[in-house]
């Protein structure tokens, strides 16, 4: 049994390698956190990849890989440092379906404020995760905060009504950033990964 689990009474030990510091940015420093970073950035990549030629850019999109940024309410900064390099990176080749260096640039921008966001709130609530009312609060924030930003990016660059963007851009995003998410992460808490206790620091 994992220190993580022994410290949370009820908690099954988990299948996953456990990461203590999981919610101190420095905790990437480490072999274990590095590892987790790149198979995060790979995933959402190769996701990206396979669905970039069924809509997988721009307003109304198919784009599953975006629900992986919500497995870092498991795994904390070591997955949040890898989604930013995945997410950067997709966003810049168009192979991936990005649009260049704007694309990316906006895009670590989202990462920058969301993932500091997100973790903040898991945090906070890190003992409530198990309801999903908590979660699907600290989605909506973040889903909300990432497509603020690029309508306010697409409306300055390319003249698209920021108004019009949104009302096309938030249904998807909450099928894949809230919904998809939320069955992947709660899929694998029940096949024994757990949320990490915060407060345990």
């Amino acid at each position: 049994m994992t220190k993580e689990s022994e410290s949370v009474p009820g908690l099954r030990p988990s299948i996953f390698p456990a990461q203590p510091k999981a919610w101190n940015f420095s905790s990437i420093m480490d072999t274990r956190s590095l590892s987790i970073a790149v198979v995060s950035a790979a995933l959402y990549c190769s996701m990206r990849f396979a669905f970039v030629g069924i809509g997988g850019h721009g307003a109304i999109s198919i784009r599953p890989g975006d629900a992986l940024f919500m497995v870092a309410t498991v795994f904390g900064w070591p997955w949040a440092t890898g989604m930013f390099i995945g997410e950067s990176l997709a966003s810049w080749l168009p192979m991936f379906g990005g649009y260049g260096i704007p694309d990316a640039l906006k895009q670590m921008l989202t990462c920058a404020v969301k993932y500091p966001v997100m973790i903040a709130m898991v945090k906070q609530y890190d003992p409530e995760l198990k309801k999903y009312g908590i979660f699907l609060a600290i989605g909506g924030v973040v889903v909300m905060i990432g497509n603020l930003i690029c309508a306010a990016y697409l409306n300055i660059l390319y003249g698209i009504p920021f108004l019009a963007f949104l009302i096309g851009s938030v249904p998807s995003s909450i099928i894949n950033e809230i919904f998809i998410a939320g069955m992947l992460v709660f899929g694998l808490k029940k096949a024994g990964a757990h949320f990490l206790p915060a407060r345990s620091e």
